[in-house]
């Protein structure tokens, strides 16, 4: 993507006029940042690479759960007279149009990215990476296919790693499974080699002050979704030797806080009518979710015994399912059973409803 001038937009054919357009932000901001010396031509015979880096949002453990693919969108070719050059796109990528633009009137690279990825990515025809499996954090050599236009896809370890959209307006991602989170993402332009500005963090091939880029970085952008794992509360009733269990109602208050905020607070209850055991299981809790379950009524004539507070806890795991276990022991031979109410408002009056077993 090449800043034109007037005096070569007139000389060009349409195909390279088009292909002749500023980076925008969307793609600049891939950039990490190099250190400058004078600024030279262009070299189109100069040795690439590429150096995915990890998101900001990523957890260092996870690194070796993502790969980056890469293909070749469009190649680079010189402009006789000028510090610049052309890009041409590939076969497979002809029917791309690099001259879309947003609300802004800026290059819409987001979507020129959807629409190649729709290409590379397509469902049940998936094209074959340029480099395939490529390591974040390392740089990946591209000197054998040549400066030019490149679609960078980061994806998981499985094989069935694309998301498709589910409605118009959707873009296309990756998924990769991380430890506690699936990281989302959507394949990203960029081109190489290319001028970028430290200080302005815009790239400008027209700013001759500035030395061309090689060797470029591309800052990995994702977003996060916390895996959801299960709690499971198990209760027990002991009753001395000779003695049956009795009827009863138990009630457990739980909360649940992820990064400091409760995202769960639920009472929940369980009635005992001759059995001794039962749970309640409650899904879909975010990973790393730290539960609290306080009992807060044992059931008339029993006592709570393990814990003897009343209180466990614990933290929900990926993908898992976590149990915290109460016991209670008989102690009279008084009992009974409760229920927690609950009022629906209809017709101008409140009604009782009694809510089934959680």
């Amino acid at each position: 993507m090449i800043l034109l001038r007037k005096k070569v937009t007139r000389m060009m054919n349409k195909p390279k006029l088009l292909a002749w357009i500023i980076l925008s932000a969307l793609v600049l901001s891939l950039f990490a940042g190099s250190h400058f010396t004078t600024a030279k031509a262009v070299d189109l015979t100069s040795e690439i690479s590429l150096t995915v880096k990890m998101p900001q949002n990523f957890t260092e453990s996870d690194k070796d759960k993502v790969l980056i693919d890469i293909y070749k969108i469009a190649k680079a070719e010189p402009v006789n007279g000028y510090d610049s050059y052309s890009l041409t796109l590939l076969d497979t990528y002809k029917s791309l149009d690099l001259t879309k633009v947003n609300e802004l009137g800026s290059t819409d690279w987001e979507a020129i990215s959807a629409d190649a990825a729709n290409i590379v990515l397509k469902k049940d025809a998936l094209q074959t990476p340029d480099v395939k499996g490529a390591s974040l954090e390392t740089a990946e050599d591209l000197t054998a296919f040549g400066p030019g236009l490149f679609l960078v896809v980061a994806h998981g370890t499985e094989s069935d790693y694309v998301h498709y959209p589910e409605k118009e307006g959707d873009l296309i991602e990756t998924i990769a499974s991380g430890e506690k989170v699936y990281y989302h993402f959507n394949p990203q332009l960029i081109c190489i080699p290319d001028r970028f500005d430290e200080t302005t963090g815009t790239s400008n091939t027209s700013n001759n002050n500035l030395a061309w880029q090689y060797n470029a970085v591309l800052n990995l952008k994702a977003s996060v979704e916390q895996k959801l794992g299960n709690l499971l509360i198990v209760k027990d009733l002991i009753a001395p030797d000779g003695i049956q269990v009795k009827p009863c109602t138990v009630i457990f208050n739980v909360v649940g806080v992820f990064n400091g905020e409760t995202v769960y607070e639920k009472e929940h209850a369980i009635s005992f009518n001759g059995n001794s055991s039962d749970s309640i299981l409650i899904e879909g809790l975010p990973c790393e979710t730290k539960v609290t379950v306080k009992e807060v009524y044992p059931g008339a004539g029993y006592t709570p015994t393990s814990p003897s507070s009343g209180i466990a806890s614990g933290t929900i795991g990926p993908e898992t399912t976590i149990t915290v276990s109460f016991e209670n022991t008989l102690k009279t031979r008084t009992f009974g059973v409760g229920i927690i109410n609950h009022f629906e408002y209809s017709n101008n009056e409140w009604r009782l409803t009694t809510p089934d077993k959680d």
